[in-house]
């Protein structure tokens, strides 16, 4: 209970910290135009994404059916809240279109008669970009603005520098950057299909945008994939990225780490399950020797006194209490294939005490393995005291753990029963020893 809550503050801890450097965003939603006809799904778009980065600790500004200086104050106001941001975030729902190989946001009051209204009438996508970049640690941008256009069929009649259809590439020359948009360049988004409250771009980012441990680019790959599905593929979104590194809109949550003794109860079943069938009183001794309080210590102590009591000369068994014991059948021959996947449940119990750390358990385990003349054993026990192998597992080299002659000796009993990777690993050694 009290490591549950402590991984729980602990991830919280970590939460604040990752977005200590701030989260700024800057959303826009258009649907009411006053010279062409309404979107339906625009504002609830985004209320939604709004509603969303709040939940994900961005400080959002939204704003619904601005006119032109109203769109141009906020976007100012977000480039004044970016600088030394950890990453800032524009999300756009509504009109857009290309002229002149740039895009242009169209706020609510726009009115294009011509070509020359444009600049007069709409936004720059290029300007709001450049209030970001560089500005903040990382800078973001989601438009979900490809609808099918009135202001450019309009323009384009008349103009050849207005693409009818779509939006222009988005150019990504500074590091830090990611641009998605609704749908490919050129192309036209579907506004909504039947009654659903949000487009299919906005609806399929909202549905992954709060799953926790989900990197941006994992989280864009399922965006698509959910877009292409829902319509028909008429739609496939599109991204330019110049992230460096990984992005986390909310960061995996800590996994609370095993206590010790949790550690020691795992360690020793693992061992007791190694040796339990063992013939070997070694075995059972080494188990009390390195768990003198573990679970199964009544169980090795009379295992050990059954197997010394078998092993002792002269002594009848018939009418002993030993007699009651179960006792060892004959060997019979058994399927070579089914040999071989027993030897190689103990190679991955072995594995795993290796990667738990517990060298001396997991040698003891190969070596039961090995006595069944498996070469895989023999190559795992020389990488136990092969230096160059402990260091690639992380495990800190020392005297008493890595030993290069003891590995060359398990290599080459490996390779004499047929391992060709042992003969590599000798070659290796031999090297590296020259």
């Amino acid at each position: 209970m009290l490591r549950g809550v402590f991984a729980a503050a602990l991830w919280f801890s970590m939460l604040a910290n990752a977005l200590a450097g701030g989260r700024v965003a800057l959303v826009v939603g258009v649907s009411n135009y006053e010279h062409a006809g309404r979107l339906a799904n625009t504002l609830n778009d985004a209320n939604d994404m709004a509603a969303a980065l709040k939940r994900l600790n961005f400080d959002v500004e939204t704003l619904l059916d601005p006119n032109r200086l109203a769109l141009e104050g906020a976007v100012r106001r977000y480039g004044d809240r970016s600088v030394n941001a950890d990453v800032s975030l524009f999300y756009f729902s509504g009109h857009a279109l290309e002229w002149a190989a740039r895009n242009w946001l169209l706020p609510a009051s726009a009115n294009l008669a011509t070509e020359r209204d444009i600049r007069f009438e709409a936004i720059d996508l290029n300007a709001v970009q450049e209030q970001a970049d560089g500005a903040a640690r990382i800078s973001i941008v989601f438009l979900d603005a490809c609808r099918d256009n009135p202001f450019s069929r309009r323009l384009a009649v008349t103009r050849r520098g207005v693409s009818p259809h779509g939006l222009a590439r988005v150019d990504v020359t500074l590091g830090g950057v990611l641009v998605a948009f609704s749908t490919g360049p050129g192309q036209v988004a579907i506004d909504g299909v039947g009654a659903k409250r949000n487009s299919p771009f906005t609806g399929a980012l909202l549905k992954h945008i709060e799953t926790p441990g989900l990197e941006i680019k994992s989280l864009l790959a399922r965006v698509t994939r959910d877009v292409v599905e829902e319509t028909n593929g008429m739609q496939r979104p599109w991204q330019n990225s110049s992230l460096e590194g990984d992005f986390y809109f909310l960061p995996p949550p800590v996994v609370a780490a095993a206590s010790p003794a949790q550690s020691l109860v795992t360690l020793d079943s693992m061992f007791w399950e190694s040796i339990k069938a063992s013939r070997n009183p070694a075995d059972f001794k080494a188990y009390l020797t390195r768990f003198p309080k573990g679970v199964f210590v009544e169980l090795a102590q009379n295992r050990l006194a059954a197997l010394q009591q078998d092993a002792a000369p002269g002594v009848k068994s018939i009418g002993s209490p030993q007699a009651a014991l179960p006792q060892a059948r004959s060997p019979r021959p058994a399927a070579l294939s089914l040999d071989r996947d027993e030897t190689a449940s103990m190679i991955e119990r072995a594995r795993a005490l290796v990667a738990a750390g517990d060298i001396p358990a997991a040698r003891i385990v190969l070596r039961r393995a090995y006595e069944r003349g498996d070469e895989r054993a023999a190559l795992e026990l020389g990488g136990t005291y092969d230096p160059r192998v402990l260091r690639r597992l992380n495990i800190t080299v020392n005297n008493s753990l890595a030993d290069a002659a003891q590995a060359r000796d398990w290599y080459v009993k490996a390779a004499e029963l047929g391992s060709i990777d042992a003969i590599y690993r000798i070659n290796e050694l031999d090297l590296k020893n020259h």
